[in-house]
């Protein structure tokens, strides 16, 4: 579990940074603030369609599903943390299908106002944006769909924290019945 829960804390870690740029965009897309978006402001909104949830499967307790045998946890404390984890999980998924269904990719629909200044060839390298925030606040469409991409991201974002949170829980009582201790290790 503690690989399973590092590998989304990595990928969340660029969503969570998205998802602050586009609360502080607010201010400056509404005209609240006269300036320019900043450099993470504009790759927020740039990147803002990237809702892939990062995995939340537990290859042991997939094996216990199918095989019709989660009831062999006779502690109600780990029972009713894997009930809650996985309709945490379910309910996550299924607001994350109604999310990804609404979004929209505002650099294509926008390319007039969200351009690619620059992009590597190498993968998993991000590209930098310029935003033309004067020309943003002028665009009512593009107002509308930015209050849905920014709604729907920080929805996105809650229903992956309550994943990561029942994670957590879970493994918390998992060492906690089978008296398991992380003890960190350096080099």
């Amino acid at each position: 579990m503690d690989n399973l829960q590092a590998i989304r804390a990595t990928i969340l870690a660029f969503r969570i940074r998205w998802n602050g740029g586009l609360k502080t965009a607010n201010t400056v897309i509404y005209g609240e603030e006269d300036r320019e978006l900043t450099a993470l402001e504009c790759e927020a909104i740039g990147y803002s369609y990237i809702m892939s949830s990062p995995t939340d499967d537990v290859a042991s307790l997939i094996e216990l599903l199918g095989s019709g045998q989660l009831s062999l946890f006779r502690d109600r404390k780990v029972s009713a943390a894997l009930q809650d984890f996985l309709l945490i999980r379910a309910r996550a998924r299924d607001a994350n299908i109604g999310v990804m269904n609404a979004s929209t990719v505002l650099l294509s629909k926008y390319p007039e106002l969200i351009q690619v200044a620059a992009s590597s060839r190498q993968a998993l390298t991000p590209a930098v944006y310029q935003c033309d925030v004067s020309a943003m606040r002028l665009s009512q469409g593009f107002i509308n769909d930015y209050e849905v991409v920014r709604n729907n991201f920080a929805n996105y974002m809650l229903g992956n924290n309550r994943v990561s949170e029942s994670l957590s829980a879970l493994h918390s009582v998992l060492d906690n019945v089978l008296g398991l201790t992380h003890q960190e290790t350096s080099p």
